[in-house]
């Protein structure tokens, strides 16, 4: 019984094959398997951010295009802003990303998960422009960058990330 109960405490995550919206290469992301309502006692809720958000994973990054959204927000661009996104994101470069084994970012090694959060949080906030994200929107992105950026060790660009979204 202690072994089975175990298991109903556990977060899991899969790597799943997703088409980009805006330009249709298949990549490989990690998305969420299951989870319960547990991650709401976690402590990074006094910072009103929840898992999955706490996981750089699940700021998934195109390979092709480097759109780059939150998994819910991913799969699904308005048609009249593909183009506009494309313009966006076409000066856009992420660094190469370390070796594959090299402080592996998830036990799937994918290679968008091991680009650096700052570059990613940065061509997503281009496309949440682009795609006209609102106030409340914009808070929560800029709460989950100050908690993404503290957890890489940047915490300038925590703090004002964090400020953003007090003043919204």
């Amino acid at each position: 019984a202690l072994l089975a109960g175990g298991f109903a405490l556990a977060t899991t995550l899969f790597p799943a094959p997703v088409v980009c919206p805006v330009c249709g290469e298949e990549n490989s992301f990690l998305a969420v398997g299951s989870f319960g309502n547990y991650i709401l006692d976690w402590p990074e809720r006094f910072q009103l951010v929840f898992w999955p958000d706490t996981l750089g994973v699940n700021l998934w990054s195109c390979r092709r295009c480097r759109f780059t959204a939150f998994s819910q927000d991913f799969r699904t661009v308005p048609e009249d802003k593909k183009e506009e996104l494309r313009k966006a994101l076409a000066d856009v470069h992420f660094s190469p990303p370390p070796v594959a084994g090299s402080a592996p970012a998830n036990e799937y090694d994918l290679e968008y998960a091991r680009l650096p959060i700052a570059e990613r949080l940065a061509a997503a906030e281009r496309v949440y422009t682009v795609l006209g994200a609102n106030d409340a929107m914009w808070c929560l992105f800029h709460r989950i960058a100050g908690y993404l950026y503290e957890a890489s060790g940047d915490a300038a660009r925590a703090r004002q990330s964090r400020a953003k979204a007090a003043e919204l």
